[in-house]
């Protein structure tokens, strides 16, 4: 019996883990698709603990290991990215913290907080690279 409930317990567990990851590419795919409608050849870098699995479950996209090719960057952090990598690049984080603190540096970053995904798009290099979202997301620019 015990292990009937084990093996139940661990089906739910993989499941739930499984949906996470859905859930994580589709919000993945939907903020590629804001920054770069028009790039249909677009290169991404991802550096995150967070979303490193995304390639697996996102293939309409090309995904690169070196930053320097890459039009849009997702990291966890900027500090550990040679400047190279930084400016001239879109950068999304995936911390508020990164984002608050390299501002200057970023296109926005995409975190949970109390248990719910937050959005933030900044303002300024936004402008800087062209980028123009829609109206109904107004409310996430900073």
């Amino acid at each position: 019996m015990k292990k009937m409930v084990l093996l139940f317990l661990l089906f739910i567990w993989v499941g739930l883990a499984s949906n996470s990851n859905l859930i994580k590419a589709s919000l993945f795919s939907w903020i590629v698709e804001l920054l770069e409608r028009d790039n249909p050849y677009v290169q991404i870098y991802i550096d995150s603990k967070e979303y490193q699995d995304i390639p697996k479950y996102v293939k309409k996209y090309h995904f690169t290991r070196n930053c320097l090719d890459a039009d849009l960057l997702f990291v966890d952090t900027i500090k550990d990215l040679p400047k190279e990598c930084i400016y001239g690049h879109k950068v999304f984080v995936t911390k508020y913290i990164d984002f608050v603190q390299n501002r200057d540096k970023v296109v926005g970053a995409f975190f949970l907080q109390k248990g719910r995904p937050t959005l933030i798009f900044n303002k300024r290099l936004l402008k800087y690279f062209g980028i123009v979202l829609p109206p109904k997301y107004d409310k996430y620019i900073d």
